[in-house]
């Protein structure tokens, strides 16, 4: 596969600390109690507002302002609270170097993507970065990938979607791609091949090298 996007968090870096936190600000600000951290872990990956929806019972209106809250501490100091996993900046550079041309696609606000991407030092590794819209609009991860896919001008039969969690194989498949699903982040066991995903690796490193079809009989 020359085209290779990947999702953000739970697959490039565990923003589980940043994250959680500011879900437990944002229900604190709007005077509720915090779900267990356990539950909140379980909402990495889903668009945020979908995520408080149903915290909020479907109360919309309400659900907003949990999203303002959580943006609100996030923009201040949530990015900053990651870190990339084990071999994923090794593993970028390899694929770069082979003529891979490698995109983000995340259900992330864009701004907040492009920050964390160039905090880590990554952001030089990735021609095209898609994220969702803080109008909270366009967080359909079948959407996001398609936008990457034709940023990159790529072909539905040499990209591979690489990610952590069931949307991201639903969107790779509403897009006619390869799906890589990355155990390692915030999928539950059985979540990715319950989701059908083409494959289905243990740890980054592992996920880069069958998108890449690399050592492919392995």
């Amino acid at each position: 596969m020359k085209y290779i996007l990947f999702d953000l968090d739970g697959t490039l870096a565990d923003s589980s600390e940043g994250i959680v936190n500011c879900f437990e600000y944002a229900f604190r600000r709007m005077g509720a109690a915090p779900p267990p951290r356990a539950k909140l872990r379980a909402c990495i990956g889903p668009p945020l507002l979908d995520s408080f929806r149903a915290f909020c019972g479907g109360d919309e209106a309400e659900a907003l302002r949990g999203v303002r809250f959580y943006r609100e501490r996030y923009g201040e100091k949530g990015w900053r609270e990651c870190v990339l996993y084990p071999g994923v900046a090794e593993s970028l550079a390899r694929l770069q170097a082979q003529g891979h041309v490698l995109g983000v696609a995340t259900s992330k606000p864009q701004r907040f993507a492009e920050r964390i991407l160039r905090g880590q030092g990554i952001e030089g590794r990735f021609t095209a970065v898609v994220g969702s819209r803080e109008d909270n609009s366009f967080d359909d991860k079948g959407d996001i990938i398609r936008e990457a896919m034709r940023l990159l001008g790529a072909p539905r039969t040499q990209t591979a979607m690489v990610g952590d969690r069931l949307h991201d194989v639903a969107g790779a498949k509403k897009n006619g791609i390869l799906s890589v699903g990355v155990y390692g982040g915030f999928a539950a066991p059985g979540e990715l091949e319950g989701a059908g995903a083409d494959f289905v690796a243990e740890d980054f490193s592992a996920a880069c090298r069958i998108a890449a079809c690399e050592n492919f009989s392995e």
